[in-house]
């Protein structure tokens, strides 16, 4: 499925407990294996003030890139 940050920020954690990056308001979790059918590289936890998540199950997200083209080039970015 799809992963969008709705409010608040998101950090990926390495295997040694490292921040290795920070999500924002708006930004798709993990866009490349969403398209490639991957798992998350990455654990991915709130950061220190929370956050909200929106979830689109996979057929939803199917729909989505499909119907709404520019979706597709932003998550190939």
């Amino acid at each position: 499925g799809m992963h969008i940050i709705g409010g608040g920020e998101i950090e990926l954690v390495d295997e040694n407990g490292r921040v290795v990056k920070t999500h924002g308001t708006g930004e798709f979790l993990f866009a490349t294996q969403v398209l490639a059918g991957g798992g998350a590289p990455f654990l991915a936890r709130a950061g220190s003030h929370g956050a909200l998540v929106l979830f689109a199950p996979r057929m939803s997200a199917h729909e989505l890139l499909v119907s709404v083209a520019p979706l597709l080039e932003i998550l190939a970015e």
